[in-house]
Order: C-alpha cells, then structure tokens, then sequence
C-alpha cells in the first residue's frame, strides 16, 4: 500500500544514512585539525574575539570594534589556510540544492519529491527502459525539426517559448523516444522529472482515490516535479470520476504553477475531444503555454 508513512520512513531512512555519512566524515576531519599545531589555539582566539566584539558593539565602541573585527578576519584566514593545507575528506553533496536535507526553504527539494516518484513507480510494478540521449538518437529527416524544438526546450528550460508539448502521431513515430530525451537531458541537469505511460497514472489515479496511494504525497509528486511526461495517452481505461477528474486536476494545477509537462499520444483533437470532453482540451488550448506537435512518420522501430 502506498501509505504516507511507508514512503516518508523510506525516504527518511536514506536521508538519515546521508547525514550520518556526512557526519561521520566531519568528525574524521575535526580529528585531524586538531592535530594540526596552532589550529585550536587560534580557533580559541576568535572565538574569544567575537565575545570581545559583541561586548564593544553593545557599548557603542565602534573605533575598537573595527580593530577587533580586523583582527578576528585575520585570525579566519590564517586558518583557512591550515584547513586548506590539511588533507581532509572531502564530502560530496547527492544533492547540492539542499545538501542532503531533502529540505529548501522549507519546502521539499527536486530531489525528495524523486525519491517519492521512484518509490510510488516501484510499488506500481513500473519497469523503466533505458533512457535516451539526444547524442546517441539518429532521427529520420522528418523530424529534423521536431528535434531541434525538443533540442532548444532542453536547453533553455526551464525559460521555455512554451512550457508545454503534446507530440500526437502514430505508433512508432518518435514521440516517446523524443519525450525521454528531453527528460533525459533535464535529469542530467539536476531538474526533477517524472515519467508515466497513462496507463501507470491511471492506476496511481486508482489507487489515490480508493485510498490506497496517500493522496497528498502522490499529487504533490505529480504538481511539483520540474517536469512530469505521461506517455501514450489514450490507452488506459476510463473509470467514471477517476480518470478524467484525477488528470484533470493534474494538468490544471501544472498550468497553475507554471509547470512544465509533455504529453504523448496517438489520438487526434477530436479523438481527445471525444474521450476527455471539453475540460481537458479547453485547458491544453492555449497556445502560448502548450504546443501541439503533429508526429506523421511511419513507425521508425520497422525502419
């Protein structure tokens, strides 16, 4: 069950080892500075030049204070010196945004709202393909152009013409590897992305509202990654009051935000008309934030 505190106790866990790591190499080092001669009679000093220049800014004594204040400056970089000098171990951040926290401003970092769409996609039963590279993909000559928009997206993001795609052709055409590149390309720069087929949406959609899937985490997941990709839409069974209502709320919350998302299907407008009504098209409609892109290939995997 995807239950809040499974997932929260999972993620704490793997930010607790970090801290722990974390911590474990910071003592490791303080061990080693205070080997070092001079390192904490010097510390001990501007630390009782500090409580001397609180003193003197309390009295109003500003000529001493300054004289203090430069002499605790000097202190400082006789000991950056040492610490630079010192072989320590240096601690690389996973996450340099929040510095393993998982916390920003007090909101959750691009990296937690990851760990809770891996963790939600691995009690899905998802099962993710490789990525792809803009490098590594050979396009066809009819989707020259269709590269060099995803190309210029992937570059400017998250200051985008459009914040929006929906990439509409045929099976085979190029719309899903061009959706992971993107993503791909986002990933490597630190953006958080989200990918769905509509068809695993649609059982987290299921699962959110018969209660099995903590409702606030899996729409937070969902309204906040930089980007969030849903796959092949049109292809997952509609269920009345879940389907439509749940993608619905999703893609208007995104717009809200000013989030980005690329939708991929095989379905025309009027197909999309037809199956999600009005609502959803009327908010994909707007063409300074979503850009319909026609994918009219013949289906590039038997080429």
């Amino acid at each position: 069950m995807l239950n809040s505190k499974a997932v929260l106790t999972s993620i704490n866990d793997y930010y607790n080892e970090l801290k722990s790591k974390m911590l474990t190499i910071k003592s490791h080092n303080r061990k080693i500075l205070e080997n070092i001669e001079g390192f904490i009679e010097i510390e001990n000093e501007i630390g009782a030049k500090n409580f001397e220049l609180a003193k003197l800014k309390y009295t109003g004594d500003t000529e001493s204070a300054k004289k203090v204040q430069t002499e605790i400056d000097n202190l400082t970089l006789k000991l950056k010196d040492i610490i630079k000098s010192a072989s320590l171990v240096k601690y690389n951040y996973e996450c340099p945004i929040c510095k393993d926290t998982g916390i920003v401003d007090g909101k959750r970092c691009k990296c937690y709202l990851k760990h809770i769409s891996n963790y939600i996609l691995k009690e899905l039963g998802a099962n993710r393909q490789q990525t792809c590279s803009f490098k590594s993909s050979k396009s066809c000559p009819s989707l020259k152009k269709h590269y060099e928009i995803a190309k210029s997206y992937a570059k400017t993001f998250p200051n985008t013409k459009v914040n929006n795609f929906v990439f509409m052709g045929n099976v085979g055409s190029g719309k899903t590897h061009l959706s992971k590149c993107i993503l791909t390309e986002l990933a490597l720069k630190g953006f958080s992305t989200v990918f769905f087929s509509a068809t695993e949406l649609n059982n987290l959609f299921i699962k959110m509202h018969v209660g099995e899937a903590d409702r606030v985490l899996s729409f937070e997941m969902l309204s906040e990654c930089d980007l969030l990709v849903i796959d092949d839409l049109g292809t997952e069974p509609l269920y009345n009051n879940i389907t439509v209502d749940y993608l619905l709320s999703v893609i208007s919350t995104r717009i809200g935000l000013k989030k980005h998302f690329i939708i991929t299907t095989n379905l025309t407008t009027d197909e999309l008309y037809a199956r999600y009504n009005e609502r959803l098209l009327s908010r994909l409609s707007n063409k300074t934030e979503t850009l319909f892109i026609p994918f009219n290939g013949e289906d590039l995997r038997r080429q």
